[in-house]
């Protein structure tokens, strides 16, 4: 297997437990509507994925625990045209995630997409034409813990693959 490279950073924000908890519990009572859900351990929204280093606190973590919550908004499904399937997310109203995201921007790092969209992923693996119109938006908002930089992993999928083999 290809050794993993490692070049510029990836941040992510963090939810309480308690916030944890509530969305598993969530996901649990929607099962029969959303098809291979993420596992719980695995719960986050990337803040930035660049591919350009810059000047930012790899290691450290910026704690988040006087953040108002973020709620969710809606859902959509996110993919490139080319993949056969796509990811279904649940959109967050998270302003201070969009700062911080900016703030990075501004800082030199790179985003490969036009916006920046704080979401949540529900599940990797669902068909590009899935309905999601039938999921009720949860009554529930998520508690922020901290957001984490680190170096970006560009092999990052394999990580898993790996583990099914």
């Amino acid at each position: 297997m290809e050794e993993r490279r490692k070049t510029g950073v990836y941040a992510s924000c963090s939810y309480d437990d308690q916030s944890l908890q509530k969305l598993a519990d969530w996901m649990n009572d929607h099962n029969d509507l959303i098809p291979m859900p993420v596992p719980l351990e695995k719960i986050h929204t990337t803040v930035v994925y660049s591919r350009a280093d810059f000047p930012c606190p790899i290691g450290d973590a910026i704690h988040l625990t006087d953040s108002q919550p973020f709620c969710p908004s809606g859902f959509t499904l996110l993919g490139k045209p080319e993949d056969e399937m796509a990811c279904l997310v649940m959109l967050l109203d998270a302003d201070a995630l969009v700062h911080v995201h900016n703030f990075c921007l501004n800082e030199g790092a790179k985003h490969d997409y036009e916006d920046y969209i704080p979401h949540v992923t529900l599940s990797y693996q669902v068909p590009k034409d899935f309905d999601h119109s039938q999921i009720q938006i949860p009554d529930f908002c998520l508690k922020p813990n901290a957001i984490k930089f680190e170096p970006l992993d560009l092999n990052w999928c394999l990580q898993d693959a790996e583990n099914v083999i």
